[in-house]
């Protein structure tokens, strides 16, 4: 069995070119977000393991990332409980 590590660096040997494209739609969609690293791994790595493991396409890859984003933002604990949207 790989480790996350062995899985992301083959991930991003075999698909960088597509991660960056990912990435570039998902800051289309979302506008240039900050932080790029957010809980897990970075954006560019985590597009790249979608994109190779999953077998996603381009947009696809994207438009997980911005569902990913809104789950954690709804998610986040406000005043010490969930955002009611998010509930």
């Amino acid at each position: 069995m790989k480790s996350l590590i062995e899985i992301t660096r083959e991930s991003m040997a075999a698909r960088a070119d597509d991660a960056a494209l990912a990435y570039t739609a998902f800051v289309r969609m979302c506008g240039d977000v900050r932080p790029i690293r957010v809980p897990g791994m970075d954006t560019v790595c985590r597009l790249a393991v979608r994109l190779h493991t999953k077998g996603y396409s381009v947009q696809e890859a994207a438009a997980r990332e911005y569902v990913y984003r809104w789950h954690l933002a709804l998610q986040s604990r406000v005043f010490g409980v969930p955002h009611t949207i998010g509930m």
